[in-house]
């Protein structure tokens, strides 16, 4: 009974290590996602600043034709609002997805657990009942030699423990060094967790750089554009237009999203 506590106390032991280094494992997997949709904003928004600034070179090129170009404007603006608030769902979308595979990997990590304690109590359970075939066919074997069943009793109780122990011993130290395998991996997991979240914080930094230099570029956009000319009363009521899309002020914007406009 001890030899089989102390192989159900490794076997847990490895077990544990074991998880620990896929759930390290798995905080990579989606650090690394996580990384990977912030370079791509990151990118995304520098394309946005690059067209802005080009689009800003052009207004002041042609600067005397602001009369005809009003209705070109007001459709460049809104058609930016439209970007960056699509560029707002996109990323509230990538949240959820990563949310969902979270919860779905973590529910996959318990049902292992489960199936790996269930089968190691069936284990115990075939290996308790073979020890306890054994015992039966040697008791047997014994009464049919009376004569020198003490001798061979002890003899094979004494050879059957130090099988048993070295058996026991090798079963450790081989258990010792996967669960010593295991711990590696997941430190250097860990390792590269950490760097890689090093790397997840440089990105958020840039991203925000990229971000004020997007809110900047549009905002010199906007002092480019023209104020709307009066009219006359007479056309007053049939001239009146709705609000501008780069007027306003206040932008619709997902939940928990990165705030990306201008004011």
């Amino acid at each position: 009974m001890a030899d089989l506590g102390g192989e159900s106390q490794m076997k847990a032991s490895l077990a544990a290590a074991r998880d620990a280094r896929k759930r390290s494992e798995l905080n990579a997997q989606l650090l690394a996602n996580r990384i990977a949709l912030l370079k791509q904003e990151e990118q995304k928004a520098w394309k946005m600043i690059e067209d802005t600034r080009r689009k800003t070179a052009t207004i002041m090129a042609s600067q005397g034709e602001r009369s005809e170009k009003d209705d070109s404007k007001e459709q460049l603006c809104r058609a930016q609002w439209e970007s960056l608030r699509a560029a707002q769902e996109r990323n509230s979308a990538a949240r959820e997805r990563a949310r969902a595979q979270r919860t779905a990997a973590r529910s996959g990590v318990q049902r292992q657990r489960a199936q790996s304690a269930q089968s190691q109590k069936a284990r115990s359970r075939e290996l308790l009942a073979q020890r306890r075939e054994e015992d039966a066919a040697l008791r047997e074997a014994n009464l049919s030699q009376i004569s020198t069943a003490r001798q061979s009793r002890d003899d094979m109780r004494r050879r059957l423990e130090e099988a048993n122990q070295e058996k026991l011993r090798r079963y450790r130290e081989e258990g010792d060094a996967r669960v010593a395998q295991e711990r590696a991996l997941q430190g250097r997991t860990e390792q590269l967790v950490a760097s890689m979240e090093r790397e997840e914080l440089e990105l958020i930094q840039r991203l925000q750089i990229s971000q004020n230099a997007q809110r900047s570029a549009i905002e010199e956009l906007e002092a480019l554009t023209p104020p709307r000319t009066p009219v006359s009363s007479g056309l007053a009521g049939s001239a009146r237009r709705p609000l501008s899309a780069c007027g306003a002020r206040t932008r619709p914007r997902s939940a928990g999203s990165p705030e990306l406009w201008p004011g």
